[in-house]
């Protein structure tokens, strides 16, 4: 019901190229986010149909909004089934190549690997000496995107760890200040905040952060309004799906809710 709210809510406000007077968000509205299917694209979703298919189960340990820190609860599903559930949609993937390309990060952090297509999308996008650090805290979800990232000849480091702790202990944060960090995977407001804040220290001037999943309950809705509050995010773009940040830019906060069919 809430998520349902909340996207009646964003139909109403949503606003289009024509109701943006931004030249930042013009930009973004007109030369980033319009769909475009790319060659790669295409390529990735090759291999989501192959994972679609896939009779071969792993063992998920959830340390997302089910985990309340005490037990982890296991999972037991087939790829076919993660990928159906919870493997980034081709839209949204190719939206993240966009922002790469477009915006040209030097290193990138994702939380939440999954499968890999979020992870394959924004390497498509980026330079060829970029950086990419991705966490996953399932050990055998983490070993099956490894064997993706390697098919598509990539090799970001990929860390089998619970968020919080890899963030802690597994970063050198001297050598590594992402310039875009996807926050995908933890769906719960401290726990979103909690990673926020531990990150404005160590990213990249102009950073762009992007929640995923941002209405997909009220304490995620709550965290996005926490998070886009921030003094240091001066742009925020609310895409239904996804909240993007820019952070630090030389000009007046704005917040919009634009329309992305």
């Amino acid at each position: 019901m809430h998520k349902l709210w909340q996207y009646l809510r964003y139909l109403r406000r949503a606003k289009t190229k024509h109701g943006v007077h931004s030249p930042f968000v013009f930009e973004f509205v007109t030369q980033v986010l319009p769909y475009q299917a790319s060659e790669a694209g295409t390529q990735i979703e090759h291999l989501r149909k192959a994972c679609l298919r896939s009779p071969e189960k792993v063992v998920i340990e959830d340390l997302g909004a089910g985990y309340a820190g005490l037990s982890k609860p296991i999972l037991h599903k087939t790829i076919a089934q993660v990928a159906r559930s919870s493997a980034r949609r081709r839209k949204e993937g190719e939206l993240l190549m966009r922002i790469c390309s477009h915006y040209g990060p030097a290193q990138v952090l994702e939380l939440g690997t999954n499968l890999g297509f979020s992870g394959l999308y924004m390497l498509a996008g980026l330079a060829t000496d970029a950086q990419m650090i991705t966490i996953e805290g399932a050990k055998e979800l983490s070993k099956y995107a490894q064997t993706q990232f390697a098919a598509f000849g990539h090799a970001p480091k990929v860390i089998n760890a619970e968020f919080g702790s890899a963030l802690q202990n597994q970063i050198d944060w001297d050598q590594f200040k992402p310039g875009l960090v996807l926050l995908d995977g933890n769906h719960r407001r401290q726990a979103t905040l909690d990673y926020f804040a531990f990150l404005l220290p160590h990213i990249a001037e102009k950073a762009i952060i992007i929640l995923d999943d941002i209405y997909w309950s009220e304490e995620m809705t709550q965290a996005w309004h926490e998070i886009k509050g921030h003094e240091r995010v001066k742009v925020s773009l609310d895409l239904f799906g996804l909240g993007i940040c820019f952070l630090d830019r030389p000009q007046a906060t704005e917040h919009f809710t634009l329309w992305w069919p």
